[in-house]
């Protein structure tokens, strides 16, 4: 069941990864932000980038947004695995032994369309983990979707090794079946009110780091617009 240990573990796992996009903002600068002259120019009027301030903008969110998509599939899995002091095997995410029986799961954060050739090195780990613990279970689990969102790839190709998806994966780890719903609770709890220690929310940081982009952007490329748009279309690299 979902503890009040575990729940208190969990709040730090989510407060851990706001921290760390947090530090993630404050060491960002345009030095840092890949100018494509060739995707800003294709993207420029589309995405109605007219100013500096624009094209800092968007190279500081989605430089952000990526960041956070890869970190916040870590963090999903460092939650999971919460539920278990077992020691996972090479490959694996986490070891947990339930109702006399011994599982072997890889964990990803959701039901991805992995590679045809991933997603059969991932079974084969997965497989070859009952070589050496014959007794146990492999399992393939992702931490949120369903069964109609699982991609045909792993469909096809991991189709030797049981998978769980999505609520029915919380259930089973934790022995809760509201378990999911629990994990969204705390994390929105946390979401809607976490500031830093200086009292701002990750958008005023970003709105501030924003500004700080487009003042070093200028400082690159010059202050007035035409120059601006001149010097970033120049073969840069």
């Amino acid at each position: 069941m979902l503890t009040k240990t575990n729940e208190i573990r969990i709040k730090k796992h989510f407060k851990k990864f706001l921290e760390h996009r947090i530090e993630s903002i404050e060491k960002l600068s345009a030095r840092d932000l890949e100018i494509n002259p060739f995707l800003i120019s294709t993207i420029k009027h589309q995405f109605n980038i007219n100013s500096t301030y624009d094209l800092a903008e968007w190279l500081v969110k989605q430089r952000i947004e990526r960041g956070t998509v890869t970190g916040f599939g870590n963090t999903l899995q460092n939650i999971a695995k919460e539920f278990s002091n077992e020691k996972p095997f090479p490959g694996l995410t986490m070891r947990l032994k339930k109702n006399g029986k011994t599982y072997n799961l890889m964990i990803k954060s959701g039901p991805n369309p992995y590679p045809m050739q991933p997603a059969k090195d991932m079974e084969k780990i997965l497989l070859d983990s009952k070589k050496t613990d014959p007794n146990s279970i492999p399992i393939f689990c992702m931490c949120y979707g369903n069964e109609d969102a699982v991609s045909s790839v792993v469909k096809t190709h991991m189709n030797n090794v049981k998978r769980l998806v999505g609520k029915e994966f919380w259930a089973f780890i934790s022995g809760d079946p509201n378990c999911r719903k629990k994990i969204l609770t705390i994390a929105k709890e946390l979401g809607d009110n976490y500031k830093d220690q200086n009292g701002n929310s990750i958008n005023n940081l970003i709105e501030l780091k924003i500004k700080y982009v487009e003042k070093e952007l200028k400082k690159l490329y010059g202050n007035e617009q035409q120059a601006f748009w001149k010097n970033i279309f120049q073969d840069i690299y």
